[in-house]
Formats: C-alpha cells, sequence, structure tokens
C-alpha cells in the first residue's frame, strides 16, 4: 500500500473506517473496536491540518501537511499518545 501512495494517487481524507484500518486487528469486519479513541485522533489530524471530514486531494499533498502541522512540531504525542 505504501508503494501505491508515493506513486501520489487522489484519496479521501476520512475520519471513519478505511483501506489504511483493513489490516488492524481492532478492524472487525469495516468496524472499529476502538472507534471513539481513533475517531477523537483523526478529527485532531483533520483540525490541525485544516481539512474537512471527506475531503478529496492528491496523497503527496495530505502527507506533506501532516509532516508540516504535526510532525515536525512534534505534535504527534499529543494528538495520539495515549494509543
Amino acid at each position: 500500500m505504501l508503494t501505491n501512495l508515493e506513486n501520489n494517487p487522489i484519496v479521501c481524507i476520512t475520519s471513519q473506517t478505511d483501506a489504511i484500518c483493513s489490516k488492524c486487528p481492532h478492524n472487525l469486519q469495516g468496524i472499529c473496536e476502538a472507534e471513539k479513541k481513533v475517531t477523537g485522533y483523526d478529527t485532531e489530524v483533520l483540525k490541525r491540518c485544516g481539512f474537512k471530514d471527506g475531503v478529496v486531494m492528491p496523497y503527496l499533498d495530505f502527507k506533506k501537511e501532516v509532516y508540516e502541522k504535526i510532525l515536525l512540531l512534534s505534535k504527534r504525542e499529543e494528538i495520539c499518545g495515549n494509543c
């Protein structure tokens, strides 16, 4: 999947169970066991990056925003440090 993402496909940014969740052991037939916690993480990432749920964009644009607004500023621990 990561190789495909580096080809910069158009992706839909969502706070629901998606393709990235497909291999997660908490994904039970499309329903996340930890949905409340994960939705909180997703919502915070969307907010900090200035995205709305369901936005469609090139993957590398999304990756750049997450890097600049979360990872570069060492905000990952604030968002999902209890995971």
